[in-house]
């Protein structure tokens, strides 16, 4: 039998040390578990030959997870699991003013002692399908570091009720779907060939057809769009939030001004009234 000399010994003590925290890490997690059916709770290995999608989908069909046909160094076993219901959240975690949980907290942890693959060579995605109900909803990850939820970019789908999100490289990654009470940053203007006449606008936050109250936050005019179209490009102008078309841009600022600071929140219509959520 080989005896482990000093030097591999010491090579070992970095993954038995990760290996021992895992488990204490999911001992303390499992022990806190609520215990109903219900609840996300699974454990799998994303193979290293793909010829197809990897997916992994909870029982209600709202969460999915993929990872994309492909090749990598070697097997990589995870677990996913509901750590807290949507209702716990806030008892548990700091939730910031105008966020509220609309989804269960999710634990996606990863078991990279054996494996010489990372996250990242399996081009992760996770994507929720929520109900459209005008509201504005976003993927939130828990940061241990700022003690807080920080939120990730999305590519939403403006026909469909649906966000996928690239997963970041983290070893252990606890995320749920929050919503958004308002969005805050920066307008322009710009004609729309088909809706000339019409208060319209464009958003890459909210879906087609969604009415939103944008308020200029320089004078506090306010104006009540539809989204008809997609826009602004979050890469060309991460800053905006919304553009308007011409006529709608007039109703709260003058066109001179080019792009102007507003305030976007979801208009929500009820059977009673009209009323802002």
């Amino acid at each position: 039998m080989k005896v482990p000399t000093n030097q591999s010994l010491r090579l070992m003590r970095p993954a038995i040390f990760f290996l021992t925290l895992i488990i204490i890490l999911l001992i303390f997690v499992f022990d806190r578990l609520p215990v109903k059916a219900e609840y996300l709770s699974l454990a799998s290995t994303i193979p290293s030959e793909r010829l197809k999608p990897f997916i992994v989908t909870s029982t209600d069909g709202l969460l999915t997870f993929i990872a994309k046909a492909g090749t990598s160094t070697s097997d990589l076993p995870f677990q996913l699991f509901t750590l807290y219901p949507r209702e716990e959240i806030a008892n548990n975690f700091p939730v910031a003013e105008g966020l509220i949980p609309v989804s269960d907290l999710f634990v996606l942890a990863l078991s990279s002692v054996n494996s010489s693959s990372t996250l990242a060579d399996f081009n992760p995605q996770i994507i929720f399908k929520y109900t459209n109900d005008n509201r504005l909803r976003n993927l939130y990850i828990w940061d241990p570091l700022s003690n807080a939820f920080i939120k990730l970019a999305a590519v939403k789908d403006l026909k469909r009720p649906m966000l996928t999100y690239n997963v970041p490289d983290y070893g252990q990654f606890v995320f749920a779907l929050f919503e958004e009470k308002e969005l805050v940053g920066k307008s322009s203007w710009y004609v729309h060939p088909r809706y000339r006449n019409e208060l319209m606008a464009a958003s890459t936050q909210f879906m087609r057809g969604s009415k939103v109250k944008v308020t200029n936050l320089d004078n506090n005019k306010s104006v009540v769009v539809t989204v008809k179209d997609w826009g602004p490009d979050p890469i060309l102008h991460p800053d905006r939030v919304i553009d308007l078309n011409k006529i709608a841009f007039k109703r709260i600022a003058s066109t001179r001004q080019g792009v102007i600071n507003v305030k976007v929140e979801p208009y929500i219509v009820t059977s009673t009234k009209l009323s802002l959520k």
